[in-house]
C-alpha cells in the first residue's frame, strides 16, 4: 500500500507543479516526506490487527481516531505553510487557484478519488474491492474536520507566520 501511496503522491506533485507552472525546492522536499509517509503506512498496516475483517466496533474506533488525527495533522501542515504531502499541497494550490476554502476543496478532491477508486474496483473486480464505508466516511469527514481545526486553531497561524501571514523566515530575509 505504501508503494501505491508514493506513486499517487508523485502524480499529485506533478499536478501541483503543472497548476503552479513551477517547481520549487519546497516541492522537491515533498518527495522525501512522501517516502517516510509511505513507509509509515506499511508499518501501520502491519501493526493494526483490524485492517482486514476485524471486529467492526474496533474498526469504527480506528476510523474515527484516524480521521481526527489525520485532519489535525493536515490542518497544522496547511496553517504552518511548510512542507506538505503532495496530496495536500495540490489541494492547497487548487483551493488558492479557485479561491475556495481548503477544507471544502479537500472534501471534493477526496470524494473524487473515492469515486474513481470505486469505479476502477467495479471495472476490475466487479465489486467494491477495497472501497467501503470507511473510505467514504474519511473522504467526507477529513476535509470538514480540517475546517473545524483550522478555525479553532487559527491563533497558531499567527504564531507560525506572523500577524500579516508572512513566514517569519521571509521577514528575516
Amino acid at each position: 500500500m505504501g508503494v501505491y501511496t508514493f506513486v499517487f503522491n508523485m502524480l499529485f506533485l506533478a499536478c501541483e507543479a503543472l497548476l503552479l507552472r513551477r517547481v520549487t525546492a519546497l516541492q522537491a522536499l515533498q518527495i522525501p516526506a512522501t517516502l517516510v509517509f509511505s513507509a509509515c503506512i506499511d508499518l501501520a498496516l502491519d501493526l493494526i490487527p483490524t485492517q482486514y475483517g476485524g471486529p467492526y466496533p474496533m474498526s469504527l474506533l480506528y476510523l474515527a481516531a484516524g480521521c481526527l488525527v489525520m485532519a489535525l495533522g493536515i490542518s497544522q501542515e496547511v496553517m504552518a505553510d511548510v512542507i506538505m504531502l503532495p496530496g495536500e499541497a495540490f489541494v492547497c494550490a487548487l483551493s488558492r487557484a479557485l479561491g475556495r476554502e481548503f477544507g471544502n476543496v479537500k472534501v471534493c478532491f477526496d470524494s473524487s478519488l473515492t469515486l474513481a477508486a470505486a469505479l476502477i474496483a467495479l471495472l476490475a473486480f466487479h465489486k467494491l474491492n477495497g472501497v467501503r464505508e470507511g473510505t467514504l466516511v474519511s473522504a467526507l469527514a477529513v476535509g470538514q474536520l480540517v475546517r473545524f481545526y483550522t478555525r479553532r486553531l487559527g491563533g497558531l497561524r499567527v504564531l507560525w507566520l506572523g500577524p500579516d501571514g508572512t513566514k517569519r523566515s521571509e521577514i528575516a530575509e
